[in-house]
Formats: structure tokens, sequence, C-alpha cells
């Protein structure tokens, strides 16, 4: 048996495909998907494919129990760090459900941390490590994609199976339990992958590391998405500010787009043509791992998985959001093209009426003279 934790954080940036494994080497040892021969011909050649480094291996206690823990971290091109501690128990534990749940871990030292202190450590580091690569910068999101694995080759009872991944003594009937723990479907009788919220079960005599990769990949497009989303929401609420500081009623003279208001909004649509177009590239690279494998089995455990985590219905708000963006982008220039074209037709109207009024002038000044 092994428990997986899985933390995910978004780098505020994006790397270069071609200097992936530079980066990652920063990091650590790489070390081969073992999934990589189920990747598609296309999730590799577009740099999409992960690459993954270990960075501890060593032994630790975790309630009492001697485990192997290995660490280790995945680096996405489009931006993404993934940190996962494997811990696999040296001796068969007497209740794996507690060791799944406990969550302080004694290092060698020793030295006794709690595993979201230890996340964030090696998040922090991992971090400033990777800075220097990272390109199109952007002000990265403070949360932290979490899930915690508990996996095992033999089979457990449904009832064995809900006692692991349910949080804590909580009792629950059985039909709460079947609404609120889903199920991915298709898997061999006998076998059990189940989610309740951040926590998943898995018990099969496939290679479970191919569906924990799998898994890894889902929870990565959810966490971008939502990153995404989040960016999003930012940009349009800052938008819909500037636009309500906005005089309502604008001077339209000569020149009047020298003025600080106009060069505001021209600003403006630059910088939401500038965030739309990024954005629709990062999910343009996010989307594209739904091509990520050509392997039938593994494509409906990933659609499956992803249907379970909401990832559609967190795309269609990005896509819906990114939309909502060239709206406003469009009424911005509405906006301005109104002002340049009256501002226009002001300086027009001005410059006959000098035309005019000179020609007097020169008449009457003649006139008196």
């Amino acid at each position: 048996m092994k428990i997986v934790h899985i933390f995910i954080r978004d780098l505020g940036g994006e790397l270069l495909a071609d200097k992936l494994l530079d980066a990652a080497k920063t990091l650590g040892e790489p070390v081969p998907e073992r999934t990589s021969n189920l990747y598609s011909d296309y999730f590799v050649a577009s740099g999409l494919a992960p690459v993954r480094v270990r960075i501890r291996h060593e032994e630790a206690l975790v309630d009492r129990v001697p485990v192997q823990m290995d660490v280790f971290m995945k680096v996405y091109s489009y931006g993404v760090l993934l940190l996962e501690y494997v811990l696999e128990p040296i001796n068969t534990p007497e209740n794996p459900g507690q060791l799944f749940k406990a969550r302080d871990i004694e290092l060698p030292g020793p030295r006794n941390i709690d595993l979201f202190r230890l996340r964030d450590l090696d998040l922090e580091w991992a971090h400033r490590t990777l800075s220097k690569w990272l390109y199109n910068s952007y002000e990265v999101p403070a949360f932290i994609n979490s899930f915690h694995l508990f996996v095992d080759s033999r089979k457990y009872t449904e009832e064995d199976a809900y006692q692991i991944i349910l949080p804590g003594d909580e009792q629950y009937g059985d039909q709460i339990k079947k609404r609120i723990i889903k199920r991915v479907e298709p898997m061999e009788e006998g076998e059990r992958f189940l989610f309740m919220g951040n926590r998943g079960f898995l018990s099969s005599e496939l290679d479970l590391y191919d569906v924990i990769n799998f898994l890894e990949l889902a929870r990565v497009q959810l966490h971008e998405l939502k990153v995404y989303d989040y960016m999003l929401d930012r940009g349009i609420e800052s938008t819909y500010n500037f636009l309500d500081k906005l005089p309502r009623n604008e001077r339209i003279m000569p020149l009047a787009w020298l003025s600080k208001d106009f060069q505001n909004q021209i600003n403006e649509v630059l910088k939401l043509t500038e965030m739309r177009m990024d954005l629709v590239d990062l999910v343009k690279d996010i989307t594209n791992t739904n091509k990520v494998t050509v392997d039938p089995y593994f494509e409906l455990i990933y659609r499956e998985m992803n249907r379970h985590f909401n990832v559609n219905e967190w795309f269609t708000s990005v896509r819906d959001k990114i939309n909502e963006l060239e709206d406003i982008q469009r009424m911005i220039l509405s906006r301005v093209d109104i002002f340049k074209s009256t501002t226009l037709e002001m300086t027009i109207i001005i410059l006959i009426l000098i035309e005019i009024i000179m020609p007097i002038g020169s008449w009457l000044m003649t006139f008196f003279r």
C-alpha cells in the first residue's frame, strides 16, 4: 500500500518547452514518467508532458509507523509545479485509515513537522529555484490544490474503502455515502476508485502509477482553470472600477485625445487585449491535455476523473469570462471611437469657423483703416 499526498501550485509564469528539462534538473534528479508510453505523440510533441524529478528519498515516522518517504516534483511547461509525497509503510499497519489521515511526520534528525508546513517549505524553495526560468509572468494566486490518495493492490470491500476515505469519525448513512462518494468507471470487477472531496481511494491490480499520473494531470487541469478564473475575476472587476471612475460628460475639444482620461481608456484596451490573448493561449495549452493519451482505457479513466472534478464547468466559466472581457473591450473601443469621431467633427467645425471668420476679420480691419 501507498499513501500519496499531492499539492499543486501555479508558478506565476510559463516555461519554454525546450528549457523545461534544464529547469527541472535544478530541482533534482529526473525520473522517467512510468506512464510515458501511454502519452500520445501530440501530447509529447506539444511540450505538454511534464518532467518528473526526485527530491528526497528517506525513512520517516507517520503516526509512529515507519514509512519510506519519496518526494517528487513535476514541472509543466505552462507554469505549474506539482509536489508529491509518497509514503510506503515498511510493515503493514494495523490501521491503514488512521495512517492515511495522519498529517504529522517525523523526519530524520529527528524533526517533527506538519505535512502542510513541509509542503510550504518545499514549494517555496522550488518556486525560488524555478523563478529565473519563467517568462510571461503574472500575479500568483495564493491558493494551492491538494489531494490525498490511498492506493493498494489488494481488494477491499466497499465498507472498508469508505472507512478509509471518510475524513474522520463521522457516521453517514448508506444513501448519503452514495451521494457524496463518487466512483470512477470503468474499473475491473472487485476494484475500487472512489473520490470524496480532495481524498481518493484506489485499489487495483493495474499499474497504479499509470492511474495516479492521469489523476494528477486532471488535478493540474482543474487547478489551472481555477487560477485563470480567479485572474479573470480580478481583471473584470478592475475594468468595471475603471469605467465607474470615468466622467459621464467628457469635454469634446480639439486635441482632447491628448487628455489623461482618453489615454487611460486606450491603456485599458491594451491591457484587456494582452490579458485576453495570454489567457486564450494558456487555456489552449490546458484544454489540449484532453489529447493526452491514445490508450482507450486510460482515455475513459481520465475523462471520468475530469467529470468528477467538474473540469468542464470550470472551463465553461473561464471561456464565458474571456468572452465577457472581449465584450468589455469592444464597449471601451466603441466609447473611444465615438469620442474620437466627435472630437474630429468639432475640430473640423472650428477650423471652418476660423476660415470664415478670418476673411471677415481682415475685411473689417481694412474697412476701418
